[in-house]
């Protein structure tokens, strides 16, 4: 039996551990067996990351990172990689089930060692299977993957369906976190150039049978996106940015939601009206250039809450903003998150709402 945990409990037997290594969605196994066992497991000082999944009938179950971005690389040895899908039926359901654990949290941990809103290093929450912005204390969870989608109703209407899906695109700029994970950055031309393709190639994909595009960094030949989504003619792209002579008329050209970064150094409350407003007056000009309705694209921009959580502040900021011309603003909770904020927030905001 396996007992889902986040850290071993105390008196777990540290003789005899299951360690599963991953790389890439591969796990490898004993030649003939199915989880790995051994009785000195791979963990501690000179030894790769590690992240505790449970205990399987007393024994301690670690994931172990083959291929780390940093750190030792363990010893493939004897072990046999098999592609996790190939593993379904070789092994008990059980172990199955435990395997995926093992490659999603392998995944989780190497993809979120920086934070997604600020770009600083993150560290492992030491209660939650969770990863915290060691700057702004941002909170990432891995993701859910259901094997089934439930239709929640309410009379007649349809309440989590058909459409909510938003597809939020950008340049890339975290050096430090390509650097972290390998991956060439390039200069700021080169990212420009490679997003615009990647644009164009991404709306081809999502409104076109077929696809074809011959680039310098994507080439397609018919290709094809099938079933397509839902949503028509493709979901809602946002683009973040506030870059004049690339982003924002690449947000002119693709985007249905324009991001407008905020000043994250500025107090909780102030605004900055009049810089939105000289960017913005920057993306209506470059959608006039292409004959685009600059209507058709929403604004937002993101308003941090205050750490005592007090709405007044939220309240004059997003009052600010309205007034020059937005359309939605993102709150940031402090943490640690409280839901008790939530309420007070809304009922604070309900008069700005339309």
């Amino acid at each position: 039996m396996f007992t889902v945990l986040t850290q071993p409990p105390e008196g777990l037997d540290d003789t005899s551990r299951v360690w599963i290594p991953v790389r890439s969605g591969t796990v490898f196994t004993e030649p003939g067996s199915g989880l790995c066992a051994s009785s000195t497991a791979p963990v501690g000082d000179g030894s790769p990351p590690a992240s505790f999944l449970g205990v399987l009938d007393g024994l301690g179950v670690w994931a172990v990172d083959m291929d780390p971005a940093e750190g030792p690389s363990l010893d493939e040895g004897d072990l046999e990689p098999v592609p996790l899908r190939k593993l379904y039926g070789r092994i008990p359901d059980e172990h199955w089930q435990i395997a995926g654990r093992a490659a999603q949290i392998v995944e989780f941990e190497r993809t979120h060692r920086y934070c997604g809103r600020c770009g600083s290093p993150t560290n492992t929450n030491a209660s939650d299977r969770a990863r915290v912005c060691s700057n702004c204390g941002h909170m990432a969870f891995p993701r859910l993957s259901p094997a089934m989608i439930v239709l929640v109703e309410r009379g007649p209407e349809v309440l989590l369906a058909w459409g909510r899906l938003e597809f939020g695109i950008g340049a890339a700029w975290n050096e430090e976190e390509c650097e972290g994970y390998g991956i060439r950055l390039g200069t700021l031309t080169e990212r420009f150039d490679r997003f615009a393709e990647a644009c164009e190639v991404i709306t081809g994909l999502l409104t076109q049978e077929v696809t074809t595009f011959d680039g310098r960094y994507y080439t397609l030949s018919e290709a094809r996106n099938n079933p397509p989504g839902v949503q028509k003619p493709h979901p809602p792209i946002c683009i973040g940015g506030g870059g004049e002579r690339r982003t924002l008329p690449l947000v002119a050209r693709f985007a249905d939601h324009w991001n407008c970064p905020p000043d994250w150094d500025a107090p909780p409350g102030q605004v900055n009206a009049d810089g939105f407003r000289a960017k913005r007056d920057v993306l209506y000009e470059a959608c006039a250039a292409i004959g685009r309705p600059p209507g058709e694209i929403m604004i937002s921009t993101h308003v941090r809450v205050p750490p005592d959580g007090s709405p007044g502040p939220v309240v004059e900021a997003c009052a600010g903003y309205a007034e020059a011309g937005m359309d939605l603003a993102i709150c940031y909770l402090p943490p640690p998150h409280d839901p008790a904020v939530l309420e007070p927030l809304a009922e604070a905001l309900s008069d700005l709402a339309d």
